[in-house]
């Protein structure tokens, strides 16, 4: 009797023991899927805070489109990628207003407008309004420049985070500077 007694309890104490370990388990599984949840929202949030804007181009007409959340126009455009990423919040680099692509309907030339003056200037001269593309970030080790050239030959202009695609310019493009910091 005392042996099935001892038995019992021995049977009884390894269900235990293994009901726990199920538990434990089954806690650290969902402690896991929490932590990576929280991570995946982490980057979610960090992605949700940052336009990333894509560059196109067009070898009908010869120049490239920049968007974050619209397409160019109709016509053959072949996606080149990701050119940069600005803020969804102004971080104290430039205008308090978020910088817009403009484009000129007529000929199809696409203008990153910095500043409210910026805007000013290209709607005079028939550009119209296409997106919001955030803010600049402030110029720190972390950011890049990206640098603006113009081409008069083709009316287009072209913004690049590498010094290196066009240099002080070349050929027909004309170096117009650094015209904002992104990432």
């Amino acid at each position: 009797m005392k042996k099935l007694l001892f038995a019992s309890l021995c049977a009884l104490t390894m269900y235990s023991c293994h009901s726990d370990q199920q538990e434990m388990g089954l806690e650290n599984q969902a402690s896991i899927n929490s932590k990576s949840k929280n991570s995946s929202n982490s980057e979610n949030q960090k992605n949700s805070q940052e336009y990333e804007v894509k560059r196109y181009y067009s070898h009908n007409l010869m120049k490239h489109y920049f968007g974050a959340e619209t397409l160019p126009y109709s016509g053959s455009w072949v996606g080149e990628g990701l050119a940069f990423r600005t803020s969804k919040y102004h971080l104290g680099a430039g205008s308090y207003l978020p910088m817009v692509i403009m484009v000129n309907p007529v000929n199809q030339d696409m203008v990153i407008a910095i500043t409210p003056a910026d805007r000013e200037e290209v709607e005079k001269r028939g550009y119209i309004f296409r997106e919001v593309i955030g803010y600049p970030y402030p110029a720190t080790n972390n950011t890049f420049p990206v640098y603006r050239y113009y081409r008069a030959s083709k009316n287009g202009h072209f913004y690049t985070k590498n010094f290196g695609e066009l240099g002080y310019g070349g050929g027909d493009w004309k170096y117009e500077g650094i015209a904002f910091y992104a990432l």
